[in-house]
């Protein structure tokens, strides 16, 4: 398994396939596997197809991704845990070190994630890369058979229902705006 993950190819493949399962799977499951992501970022990190990644060194690194969680921490405008943003950064990054695309979030919010999304591109894109942040900002919608029975059971209709001018506000005040970065 050594000698495969060397291999830029087979190895981008799998981060690929990896950093996009993790972004699927449940919260819970992304904070129990942020050392297993991390050490995936660490091994694709060290293969030669890190181009659109400003340099840094670990220190400078970690170091961003502790200013974005301590900023996020102090300002409880997301509802994520310290350790799924600290996940959201890391696989934002990883993502950033593949060649070509954009980021996109679906169900934006307030833009907690949002904000961790976009001061991660900041902090290590080199491509120019866009955020395109979606949301219809009208809340949940009722709740259907075909949803199941977990589907906003906590929450009704309407719930999570913010407006543009908010979700701007938030990423302003959080030093996470950037319009040539953001499409919302």
């Amino acid at each position: 398994l050594g000698t495969i993950l060397t291999h830029t190819g087979i190895m981008k493949w799998i981060f690929k396939t990896v950093a996009c399962m993790c972004l699927v799977i449940d919260a819970i499951e992304i904070e129990n596997q942020l050392s297993d992501i991390m050490r995936l970022e660490e091994l694709y990190r060290k293969s030669d197809s890190m181009v659109c990644l400003k340099p840094t060194d670990d220190r400078q690194e970690n170091a961003a991704v502790e200013d974005i969680l301590a900023e996020m921490t102090r300002s409880k405008l997301s509802m994520a845990t310290a350790p799924r943003v600290k996940a959201t950064a890391y696989l934002t990054k990883a993502a950033l070190s593949l060649p070509g695309g954009d980021i996109v979030e679906t169900g934006t919010y307030t833009g907690g994630t949002a904000a961790v999304i976009m001061k991660t591109i900041m902090a290590f894109d080199a491509c120019d890369r866009k955020f395109w942040a979606f949301d219809s900002f009208q809340g949940l919608p009722e709740r259907t058979v075909e949803d199941g029975v977990t589907f906003g059971a906590t929450a009704g209709a309407g719930a999570y229902k913010t407006t543009m001018g908010q979700l701007k506000y938030n990423l302003m005040k959080l030093n996470a705006w950037n319009e040539s970065i953001i499409k919302i």
